[in-house]
């Protein structure tokens, strides 16, 4: 299974693994996480306490990513904090798939051109 990860210095890393929760908690730094529905086959996951820290440490890679795909109207003008990670959707019983190679190949595409054009 492969995930992608983006740092909020920039960074961007893929992660293979078998367990997408371990995989998902160490791309957002532990704690609780939450999960945001970008596409059928493309979840974002982040910290979902990073409102309410008082270190400033923006993913403007991911906010980017977020505003542009997220249907999730409520995160309208949101920041997003710290690192995130991003899996594949699910299956039919719930569980979280790692990334397809077109999906992977996309998201790099998208990411190269954003850190371009920044």
């Amino acid at each position: 299974m492969e995930m992608v990860t983006i740092k909020a210095s920039g960074e961007v890393g893929i992660v293979k693994g078998v367990n997408s929760y371990e995989m998902i908690k160490a791309g957002v730094g532990g704690g609780n996480f939450e999960h945001i529905a970008l596409f059928p086959d493309l979840d974002l996951w982040c910290d979902e306490e990073f409102l309410l820290k008082d270190d400033y440490n923006p993913n403007f890679a991911a906010t980017v990513l977020l505003m542009r795909f997220s249907q999730a109207h409520r995160l309208e003008g949101t920041i997003l904090q710290g690192d995130v990670i991003l899996s594949g959707g699910t299956d039919n019983k719930g569980e979280t798939l790692g990334l397809s190679m077109e999906t992977l190949a996309g998201l790099l595409l998208f990411l190269n051109a954003a850190e371009v054009l920044a």
